[in-house]
């Protein structure tokens, strides 16, 4: 089970030089750590501002209490393009944690950059991937195959991850327009699945 938070606390907060805003920012994300605990769950996706000192240390902070929960804080690239993976990299060397991994979110990064080759820099951190598709210029949610991100490249990289990161990932379909048949999305998802367990 994943919990994703949305909009509370935003990346803003995290980051306030305001250390009252951060401290309702971090007080309402331990609760929903304590809240993953209760369900049982193992993750929880959280966006992740531009990389700053005050964001750090609140992650940091955030990251020890979930250790405590055996829940993971997997921080996403809510920036687009190359810009977004180099942020998230620099919060993994900054706070050292076994709870503190990455959402790869696909269409973020499909925005002036390859998947592929983001999905690559962040390599075994990656607990949770957000997959789906864009044109490369706005964050459209399509449907896979409905915009330009070479899925199957995107899933040999995410494969090969996956196996060195002894099956941890999980994947969430993120596709808003056009309603999408999500039992045809995961056979396809399936299908590649099988294609890349055939060629090993």
């Amino acid at each position: 089970l994943i919990l994703h938070t949305e909009g509370d606390p935003s990346p803003d907060k995290v980051a306030s030089s305001n250390p009252h805003i951060r401290r309702a920012a971090v007080e309402n994300i331990l609760r929903n750590i304590d809240l993953l605990r209760q369900l049982g769950a193992t993750t929880l996706v959280l966006h992740s501002p531009p990389f700053s000192r005050e964001a750090a240390e609140t992650f940091r902070e955030m990251a020890a209490y979930a250790e405590t929960a055996n829940v993971v804080l997997a921080l996403e690239n809510s920036e687009y393009g190359r810009g977004g993976i180099e942020h998230l990299l620099r919060y993994g060397r900054e706070i050292k944690s076994a709870s503190l991994a990455f959402t790869f979110d696909v269409g973020h990064c499909n925005i002036g950059f390859s998947p592929a080759a983001g999905a690559d820099m962040l390599g075994t951190r990656i607990a949770h991937i957000h997959w789906h598709d864009n044109n490369g210029k706005s964050d459209q949610h399509l449907a896979p195959g409905m915009g330009n991100v070479d899925f199957p490249s995107l899933f040999e990289t995410v494969w090969e991850i996956d196996k060195a990161s002894d099956g941890r990932i999980t994947v969430t379909l993120e596709c808003d327009k056009p309603i999408v048949d999500y039992e045809a999305e995961f056979s396809k998802l399936q299908r590649m699945r099988q294609q890349a367990q055939g060629r090993q």
